[in-house]
Protein backbone atom coordinates (compact mmCIF):
# COMPACT_ATOMS: atom_id res chain seq x y z
CA UNK A 1 0.00 0.00 0.00
CA UNK A 2 2.85 2.37 0.86
CA UNK A 3 4.53 1.46 -2.39
CA UNK A 4 1.36 2.31 -4.34
CA UNK A 5 1.00 5.69 -2.60
CA UNK A 6 4.66 6.48 -3.33
CA UNK A 7 4.20 5.79 -7.07
CA UNK A 8 1.09 8.02 -7.20
CA UNK A 9 2.86 10.91 -5.46
CA UNK A 10 5.90 10.52 -7.74
CA UNK A 11 3.68 10.55 -10.84
CA UNK A 12 1.91 13.73 -9.75
CA UNK A 13 5.29 15.42 -9.07
CA UNK A 14 6.62 14.51 -12.53
CA UNK A 15 3.45 15.77 -14.27
CA UNK A 16 3.67 19.06 -12.36
CA UNK A 17 7.36 19.48 -13.19
CA UNK A 18 6.72 18.77 -16.90
CA UNK A 19 3.90 21.30 -17.00
CA UNK A 20 6.08 23.98 -15.37
CA UNK A 21 9.02 23.25 -17.69
CA UNK A 22 6.85 23.45 -20.83
CA UNK A 23 4.41 26.19 -19.87
CA UNK A 24 6.10 28.60 -22.36
CA UNK A 25 6.36 26.14 -25.22
CA UNK A 26 3.92 26.78 -28.09
CA UNK A 27 2.52 23.70 -29.73
CA UNK A 28 2.91 23.41 -33.51
CA UNK A 29 -0.75 24.17 -34.18
CA UNK A 30 -2.24 26.18 -37.05
CA UNK A 31 -2.82 29.16 -34.74
CA UNK A 32 0.77 29.10 -33.54
CA UNK A 33 2.12 28.98 -37.09
CA UNK A 34 0.00 31.97 -38.06
CA UNK A 35 1.39 33.86 -35.08
CA UNK A 36 4.94 32.93 -36.03
CA UNK A 37 4.44 34.30 -39.53
CA UNK A 38 3.66 37.74 -38.12
CA UNK A 39 6.99 39.11 -36.88
CA UNK A 40 5.20 41.86 -34.96
CA UNK A 41 3.67 39.16 -32.75
CA UNK A 42 6.66 36.87 -32.50
CA UNK A 43 10.09 37.62 -31.09
CA UNK A 44 11.59 34.19 -31.62
CA UNK A 45 11.92 34.18 -35.38
CA UNK A 46 9.98 34.05 -38.61
CA UNK A 47 8.76 31.24 -40.78
CA UNK A 48 10.79 30.21 -43.81
CA UNK A 49 9.56 28.73 -47.03
CA UNK A 50 11.49 25.73 -48.26
CA UNK A 51 11.83 25.48 -52.03
CA UNK A 52 13.66 22.82 -53.92
CA UNK A 53 16.83 24.39 -55.37
CA UNK A 54 16.77 25.00 -59.14
CA UNK A 55 18.65 22.65 -61.36
CA UNK A 56 22.25 23.77 -61.69
CA UNK A 57 23.15 25.37 -65.01
CA UNK A 58 26.74 25.88 -66.12
CA UNK A 59 27.84 29.03 -67.87
CA UNK A 60 26.99 32.68 -67.29
CA UNK A 61 24.05 34.90 -68.17
CA UNK A 62 26.49 37.80 -68.50
CA UNK A 63 28.18 38.77 -71.75
CA UNK A 64 31.49 39.88 -70.27
CA UNK A 65 33.70 37.94 -67.89
CA UNK A 66 33.68 39.70 -64.54
CA UNK A 67 32.55 43.22 -63.70
CA UNK A 68 35.75 45.17 -64.26
CA UNK A 69 34.35 46.85 -67.36
CA UNK A 70 34.03 50.56 -68.01
CA UNK A 71 31.02 51.76 -69.98
CA UNK A 72 30.80 55.01 -71.93
CA UNK A 73 27.26 56.35 -72.12
CA UNK A 74 26.56 58.61 -75.07
CA UNK A 75 23.56 60.84 -74.57
CA UNK A 76 21.21 61.88 -77.35
CA UNK A 77 22.98 65.27 -77.54
CA UNK A 78 26.31 63.38 -78.02
CA UNK A 79 27.72 64.01 -74.54
CA UNK A 80 29.63 61.14 -72.91
CA UNK A 81 29.75 59.87 -69.31
CA UNK A 82 31.81 56.96 -67.94
CA UNK A 83 30.59 54.28 -65.50
CA UNK A 84 32.59 51.46 -63.92
CA UNK A 85 31.76 47.86 -62.96
CA UNK A 86 29.36 47.28 -65.85
CA UNK A 87 28.04 44.09 -67.44
CA UNK A 88 25.26 42.96 -69.75
CA UNK A 89 22.77 40.40 -68.44
CA UNK A 90 21.70 38.71 -71.68
CA UNK A 91 18.98 36.64 -70.04
CA UNK A 92 17.18 39.68 -68.59
CA UNK A 93 18.10 42.04 -71.45
CA UNK A 94 19.58 44.53 -68.97
CA UNK A 95 22.85 46.46 -68.70
CA UNK A 96 23.81 47.30 -65.13
CA UNK A 97 26.57 48.70 -62.96
CA UNK A 98 27.38 46.88 -59.73
CA UNK A 99 27.94 49.29 -56.85
CA UNK A 100 28.31 46.52 -54.24
CA UNK A 101 28.02 42.75 -53.98
CA UNK A 102 24.23 42.88 -53.61
CA UNK A 103 23.39 46.19 -55.30
CA UNK A 104 22.94 46.90 -59.01
CA UNK A 105 22.11 50.07 -60.89
CA UNK A 106 20.18 49.20 -64.07
CA UNK A 107 20.54 51.63 -66.96
CA UNK A 108 17.48 52.83 -68.83
CA UNK A 109 18.96 52.72 -72.32
CA UNK A 110 15.88 54.42 -73.71
CA UNK A 111 17.28 57.67 -72.32
CA UNK A 112 20.58 57.39 -74.19
CA UNK A 113 21.82 57.22 -77.75
CA UNK A 114 24.08 54.24 -77.03
CA UNK A 115 26.30 52.62 -74.41
CA UNK A 116 29.81 51.39 -75.25
CA UNK A 117 31.43 48.50 -73.34
CA UNK A 118 34.91 47.26 -74.28
CA UNK A 119 34.61 48.98 -77.65
CA UNK A 120 31.25 47.37 -78.42
CA UNK A 121 28.20 49.63 -78.82
CA UNK A 122 24.68 48.78 -77.66
CA UNK A 123 21.36 50.50 -78.24
CA UNK A 124 17.79 50.02 -77.12
CA UNK A 125 15.26 50.42 -79.89
CA UNK A 126 11.77 51.83 -79.51
CA UNK A 127 9.03 50.07 -77.45
CA UNK A 128 7.38 48.77 -80.63
CA UNK A 129 10.37 46.43 -80.91
CA UNK A 130 9.87 45.06 -77.38
CA UNK A 131 12.51 47.40 -75.95
CA UNK A 132 15.22 44.90 -76.80
CA UNK A 133 18.91 45.80 -76.58
CA UNK A 134 20.91 45.37 -79.79
CA UNK A 135 24.62 45.49 -80.44
CA UNK A 136 25.45 47.96 -83.21
CA UNK A 137 27.80 46.36 -85.73
CA UNK A 138 27.80 49.35 -88.05
CA UNK A 139 25.72 52.40 -88.91
CA UNK A 140 25.12 54.01 -92.30
CA UNK A 141 22.78 56.64 -93.67
CA UNK A 142 20.71 53.95 -95.40
CA UNK A 143 20.57 51.47 -92.53
CA UNK A 144 22.31 49.78 -89.61
CA UNK A 145 23.41 46.20 -89.01
CA UNK A 146 22.45 45.06 -85.52
CA UNK A 147 23.02 41.91 -83.48
CA UNK A 148 20.55 40.64 -80.89
CA UNK A 149 22.04 38.42 -78.19
CA UNK A 150 20.10 35.75 -76.33
CA UNK A 151 20.68 32.55 -74.35
CA UNK A 152 19.89 28.96 -75.13
CA UNK A 153 19.81 26.26 -72.48
CA UNK A 154 21.50 23.04 -73.56
CA UNK A 155 19.91 20.28 -71.52
CA UNK A 156 22.16 17.85 -69.72
CA UNK A 157 22.03 14.14 -70.31
CA UNK A 158 23.03 11.02 -68.43
CA UNK A 159 24.20 9.57 -71.75
CA UNK A 160 28.03 9.34 -71.57
CA UNK A 161 28.17 9.95 -75.34
CA UNK A 162 26.73 13.44 -74.82
CA UNK A 163 29.37 14.31 -72.21
CA UNK A 164 27.13 16.92 -70.54
CA UNK A 165 25.73 15.91 -67.16
CA UNK A 166 24.20 19.30 -66.30
CA UNK A 167 22.33 22.01 -68.22
CA UNK A 168 24.46 24.71 -69.82
CA UNK A 169 23.90 28.28 -71.00
CA UNK A 170 24.95 28.97 -74.58
CA UNK A 171 25.23 32.54 -75.83
CA UNK A 172 23.92 32.95 -79.36
CA UNK A 173 22.69 35.77 -81.57
CA UNK A 174 20.67 36.91 -84.58
CA UNK A 175 21.42 39.60 -87.16
CA UNK A 176 19.02 42.36 -88.18
CA UNK A 177 19.04 45.22 -90.64
CA UNK A 178 17.43 48.36 -89.24
CA UNK A 179 16.19 50.40 -92.21
CA UNK A 180 13.69 53.28 -92.08
CA UNK A 181 12.41 52.17 -88.67
CA UNK A 182 11.91 48.55 -89.76
CA UNK A 183 13.78 45.66 -88.16
CA UNK A 184 14.54 43.03 -90.81
CA UNK A 185 15.96 39.60 -89.83
CA UNK A 186 18.93 38.78 -92.02
CA UNK A 187 21.84 36.39 -92.33
CA UNK A 188 25.02 36.98 -94.27
CA UNK A 189 24.03 35.04 -97.36
CA UNK A 190 23.03 36.10 -100.84
CA UNK A 191 19.31 35.24 -100.67
CA UNK A 192 18.65 37.09 -97.40
CA UNK A 193 20.60 40.19 -98.39
CA UNK A 194 18.86 40.46 -101.75
CA UNK A 195 15.42 40.03 -100.14
CA UNK A 196 16.21 42.64 -97.49
CA UNK A 197 17.70 45.32 -99.76
CA UNK A 198 15.98 44.85 -103.12
CA UNK A 199 12.30 45.67 -103.66
CA UNK A 200 12.01 44.12 -107.12
CA UNK A 201 13.86 42.02 -109.69
CA UNK A 202 15.49 45.05 -111.27
CA UNK A 203 17.01 46.12 -107.94
CA UNK A 204 18.15 42.54 -107.30
CA UNK A 205 20.01 42.47 -110.61
CA UNK A 206 21.68 45.80 -109.85
CA UNK A 207 22.68 44.57 -106.40
CA UNK A 208 24.12 41.31 -107.76
CA UNK A 209 26.07 43.32 -110.35
CA UNK A 210 27.47 45.61 -107.63
CA UNK A 211 28.70 42.63 -105.61
CA UNK A 212 30.23 41.05 -108.70
CA UNK A 213 31.88 44.18 -110.12
CA UNK A 214 33.46 45.05 -106.78
CA UNK A 215 34.37 41.44 -105.94
CA UNK A 216 32.44 41.55 -102.68
CA UNK A 217 31.44 38.65 -100.45
CA UNK A 218 27.89 38.22 -99.19
CA UNK A 219 29.35 36.76 -95.99
CA UNK A 220 31.27 39.90 -95.06
CA UNK A 221 29.83 42.56 -92.73
CA UNK A 222 32.25 45.14 -94.12
CA UNK A 223 31.16 44.36 -97.67
CA UNK A 224 27.52 44.75 -96.62
CA UNK A 225 28.45 48.13 -95.19
CA UNK A 226 29.93 49.13 -98.57
CA UNK A 227 26.68 48.09 -100.27
CA UNK A 228 24.62 50.29 -97.93
CA UNK A 229 27.02 53.20 -98.47
CA UNK A 230 26.98 52.94 -102.27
Amino acid sequence: MKKFLFICVLSLFMMSAYAQENQNVINNTGTALLRAQNTSQSSFGATARFINPPRRIEGSVYMFEGWKNTAIIQTKDKKRVAFGNVNYNIRRNRIASRSSIDSLFVFDLGLFDKIIIQGRSFRKLDPDLDGRIFEILFETEKGDLLRFHYLKVLEGSANPMVNRKVDKFKQTNELYLYIDGDLIPVSLRKKDILNALAKNDEEKKALIKFYKDNKLSYKSQENLKKVLNR
